[in-house]
């Protein structure tokens, strides 16, 4: 399939005008192109789907959290549990949990399910993955580094296991959700280099092929849920115009990760945009632990910060509706949330009267660190120093790629007030361990404590019961209200853009970080 030639021109135009971005998508086009006359020879149509982000080592399920790096991972291993957009616990590969402490949990497994080898999923799966994630390199890979509170997994049956955890944790079958098995056997066979095509797991996909920048599946034979589509090839395309253009030009059935600001290409293609849902929530922290001696220690010039950015007209203008304002950095559904923390209203009078009496009447100047993936989140940044500054607060936007600021982060200083952040909305009670003091490990420098409320997530963490946490995280979700660690702004926002032949299922928005990929097909002539 080739691009038509106006296309070409524009597209060799902008390569001069862009430089790197240009590159990046010459690159990812040529990989598309290849990759579309290879395919063309195949008998079975291939569905092709476009992501900016692969984990690095594919074929190992401990390495990421969440779309749309995991998407490779969740066509091959299926989690234990999913977590629907209510915040309720579904089961996938376990059907049911239990615990009378919170300490003690007992996990059934699904009967009739088999890894894409042949071999019966058992309660070993458990055992054999909690032995990995104790392992040092377990423990410092993503998902193991989530659970190592596991001190034990014994199996009680074929489909029985009982897992213990040092503390008492009454959230842990939330945690489920991010923990994928792969089969014991294979694991244990395969090396770090191998592992891409010889781990097996029970989802969907087997995969059989990597090369640089893709990856081939077929259909799982032995999958308890087979998939519609016979092929499945995933590629790595990190520039977001050349996603868009390989889904407008047909290349590609399904690109993650577009922006509001691509909605007219899309429908010009006869494409969608559609929603993803994500577990992360946006807002703006203040480093207050980074630089003490900022007006932002003042719990009136946090409250004025959030009383002077319009999120209402940002959401409306600039997100096109898709998400609303958030009082608190927790989801519906999530333990603690409380519905009647109402978003800061857009009253600039308010945050001048609350600037004069922290003793700032001229209004001041503060700086913030963002990692921007695109031009819809740069605009976004820059609306909120133009409605800062109505309320006399002058914003430096400063840039710094993911990598970097994250090593910011973790060296305790991001140069700046202010920083694009993100909070775990579905899971706020461990969420403090990254961003409060009850994170403090080694140079590690968190961005805003609050005492009071530390030790409410203490005891929260403490609960042996669901009720005695909800109940005490919501009333650190109350005080965070009234002493904002941050700007509060809205649920992150993900789109994906859906090809004219591509079919999703109606639950393509109803799960967190998880896409029924077997559900997936493809309207052919």
């Amino acid at each position: 399939m080739n691009l038509p030639s106006t296309q070409l021109r524009k597209l060799t135009k902008r390569h001069h005008r862009c430089g790197t971005a240009a590159r990046a998508l010459t690159i990812a086009l040529v990989l598309i192109g290849i990759v579309i006359a290879d395919g063309a020879t195949m008998a079975q149509p291939v569905m092709r789907i476009a992501t900016p982000l692969f984990v690095s080592a594919p074929g190992n399920p401990y390495q990421s959290l969440s779309l749309p790096s995991i998407i490779t991972t969740i066509a091959v291993f299926d989690p234990l549990v999913l977590i629907d957009n209510d915040g309720d616990i579904q089961p996938w590969l376990a059907t049911s949990w239990e615990t009378e402490d919170g300490r003690v949990w007992r996990l059934r497994l699904r009967h009739g399910v088999s890894f894409s080898s042949g071999r019966p999923l058992t309660a070993d799966a458990i055992v054999a993955s909690v032995a990995h994630m104790q392992t040092p390199v377990g423990r410092a890979e993503t998902v193991g580094a989530s659970f190592v509170d596991i001190t034990r997994a014994v199996a009680l049956s074929d489909h029985e296991v009982e897992i213990q955890l040092a503390d008492p944790d009454p959230l842990f079958a939330l945690r489920l959700a991010v923990w994928r098995l792969p089969e014991p056997e294979s694991w244990a066979q395969s090396t770090p280099a191998d592992r891409a095509t010889s781990v097996a797991g029970t989802g969907p996909f087997v995969p059989v092929a990597r090369a640089p920048g893709s990856m081939t599946f077929t259909a799982n034979s032995q999958a308890w849920n087979p998939p519609v589509a016979e092929r499945l090839e995933i590629l790595l395309v990190p520039d977001q115009v050349a996603r868009l253009q390989a889904l407008a030009s047909g290349a590609v059935d399904l690109a993650l990760d577009l922006g509001v600001g691509d909605r007219a290409a899309v429908e010009n293609a006869a494409a969608r945009l559609l929603r993803r849902l994500t577990a992360p929530m946006d807002y703006i922290s203040f480093a207050v632990e980074h630089v003490p001696t900022s007006p932002i220690a003042d719990r009136r010039v946090r409250q004025a910060l959030n009383y002077a950015v319009n999120k209402t007209a940002i959401t409306e203008l600039l997100l096109d509706g898709y998400v609303e304002p958030v009082g608190q950095l927790a989801a519906p559904g999530a333990a603690g949330y409380d519905p009647s923390l109402e978003p800061y209203p857009y009253d600039i009078e308010r945050a001048k009267a609350l600037l004069a009496d922290a003793g700032f009447p001229n209004g001041l100047a503060i700086s913030i660190r963002v990692s921007p993936e695109g031009s819809d989140q740069m605009s976004i940044f820059q609306q909120v120093a133009a409605d800062l500054r109505r309320a006399g607060v002058d914003l430096t936007v400063m840039l710094a790629p993911s990598g970097q600021k994250t090593t910011m982060l973790f060296a305790g200083d991001f140069g700046t007030e202010l920083a694009a952040a993100i909070a775990r909305s579905l899971d706020p009670l461990s969420d403090y361990r990254f961003r409060s003091c009850l994170g403090l490990v080694g140079d590690f420098k968190p961005f805003f404590c609050d005492a009071e409320n530390i030790t409410l997530v203490a005891q929260a963490r403490a609960a042996t019961t669901m009720d005695s946490a909800i109940r005490l995280m919501r009333q650190v979700l109350i005080n965070e209200h009234q002493n904002p660690p941050g700007i509060f702004l809205w649920e992150t926002l993900v789109l994906d853009g859906v090809g004219r032949r591509m079919l999703v299922p109606d639950s393509y928005d109803k799960y967190y970080d998880f896409l029924h990929l077997h559900q997936f097909g493809l309207a052919l002539p």
